[in-house]
């Protein structure tokens, strides 16, 4: 937008620097023609015509009109050297000249105008193209902002999901560890149980043993003695 705004703004300085060139133009060739009547007359001196018209020349230049005054200069040339019996004849035709000067410099200047008046339209279609585009493309901005709240949003609670399942899982595989501790250490020790079961046993056989034995012994020595009473 700023380029072609730019771009616009460059082009009405140059229409307006040659609008007012073509104005001065204009003002300078009615001018030129006053002093024509007036060296005509004697009231106005050649050389002032010359002065003026080289005036005009540069002014022309700036607009790309200059190629207008070559026939104007080689008929002043002339007339700066004629006879008298030529002046009317080189008057006329610097006048007729000069009026079509004016003329001609008239249909470029509304050439141009009508230049200008397209490419002011056309910049007013482009930019209000541009607008509508730039709008367009704005509105859509604004749905995918408001997308990415809404997906930030779903992110912060998907978030928390996996936090509360992350704590969760950690909890339950604490609950696992604690019970497999427990179970080694119910296992640890019912092994250490059945050990000292065992043991326990080993010693009652042994006492019952020796136990068994001891009775024996005695019952042989009560037989013993009554057989020999």
């Amino acid at each position: 937008m700023q380029v072609i705004e730019e771009a616009r703004r460059q082009e009405e300085a140059i229409f307006e620097k040659k609008t007012t060139s073509y104005q001065t133009i204009t003002e300078a060739v009615q001018e030129a023609l006053q002093i024509l009547d007036g060296v005509m007359s004697g009231e106005a001196a050649f050389p002032q015509l010359v002065k003026h018209t080289n005036g005009l020349l540069k002014t022309a230049i700036k607009v790309g009109a200059s190629h207008h005054f070559s026939p104007i200069l080689n008929a002043m040339a002339q007339l700066a050297t004629a006879t008298e019996d030529d002046d009317t004849a080189l008057f006329e035709k610097i006048r007729d000249m000069l009026t079509s000067l004016g003329e001609r410099v008239q249909e470029q200047y509304f050439a141009e105008s009508e230049e200008e008046e397209a490419a002011i339209a056309a910049y007013t279609e482009d930019k209000a193209r541009l607008e509508e585009t730039i709008a367009s493309l704005e509105d859509q901005f604004n749905q995918l902002n408001n997308e990415v709240v809404e997906l930030d949003k779903c992110i912060v609670t998907q978030q928390g999901i996996v936090s509360a399942s992350t704590a969760k899982r950690d909890r339950n595989q604490k609950l696992y560890d604690d019970a497999v501790e427990l179970c080694a250490a119910v296992e640890e020790e019912y092994v250490m149980s059945s050990d000292s079961r065992k043991n326990e046993l080993k010693l009652l056989a042994m006492i019952r043993e020796r136990v068994e034995e001891r009775f024996a012994e005695i019952e042989a020595g009560v037989r013993d003695n009554l057989e020999s009473e």
